[in-house]
């Protein structure tokens, strides 16, 4: 499942490299994307990031609401992510590798584990997930607390996130470099020099949101399934 996690870095640094999704892949590809959830991650996501230009000082400079509305397009489009993700998941992935994650998935545990991560990427349910999260964090007791912690360490998960978060940044920035909104005179060398400067605030963001999120997303799993879920990881 580690493996899984790396993967969504993979998938957001291919944001920028023109082509990276490639041609349609291999079925188990395919259905490794979908049984694991990940088919869901970025589902309404290029929406979200032009509703929030919508929403914002953005929308009262037409030229940037333009190129940031172009970028969520064609950037960061639900299309394009999928691809992307079957790719990376046939290229990086070995047999022994998918085997190994398809047993666990087919297991009732691996079932019941991986339909909890699918119902808390629902986009229908990322407006109140950060605030039940605080409230079950609130209520949390030291066990419980430390065995989503280990969760965590164990699959990446805040190091993916903070990659996850800056990459699709960057990838941003590109788009809208791409819809002329900045001069020839910026390069990729100084959209990376902003994404770096950026790293302290993204990664204070990640830490402010991601216990909160686990708290909510392994909700329904008992002391001994945590556990049990940690000895997989």
């Amino acid at each position: 499942m580690k493996r899984i996690c790396a993967l969504f870095v993979i998938v957001v640094l291919s944001l920028c490299n023109p082509g990276a999704a490639g041609a349609e892949q291999a079925v188990s590809a395919r259905d490794l994307v979908k049984e694991s959830g990940l088919d869901l991650v970025f589902q309404g996501f290029a929406k979200q990031m032009k509703d929030a230009a919508l929403q914002s000082e953005i929308s009262g400079n037409a030229k940037l609401k333009s190129a940031w509305i172009r970028a969520a397009d064609e950037v960061i489009s639900q299309e394009h992510l999928e691809a992307t993700m079957r790719a990376e998941f046939a290229a990086m992935l070995n047999d022994s590798e998918r085997a190994d994650i398809y047993q666990f998935l087919d297991t009732p545990f691996g079932k019941r584990v991986a339909e909890l991560e699918r119902q808390a990427m629902e986009p229908s349910l990322r407006p109140d997930m950060l605030v039940k999260g605080q409230e079950l964090l609130s209520s949390l007791s030291k066990r419980r607390a430390a065995l989503l912690v280990g969760i965590l360490d164990s699959s990446g998960g805040r190091q993916t996130s903070v990659a996850l978060a800056m990459n699709i940044t960057l990838a941003m920035l590109n788009g809208m470099k791409i819809g002329g909104l900045f001069p020839d005179s910026v390069d990729q060398e100084a959209l990376n020099r902003i994404i770096v400067q950026q790293r302290p605030k993204i990664e204070a963001a990640v830490d402010a949101q991601l216990p909160a999120a686990m708290a909510f997303m392994y909700r329904q799993l008992t002391y001994q399934e945590l556990d049990r879920y940690l000895s997989y990881l």
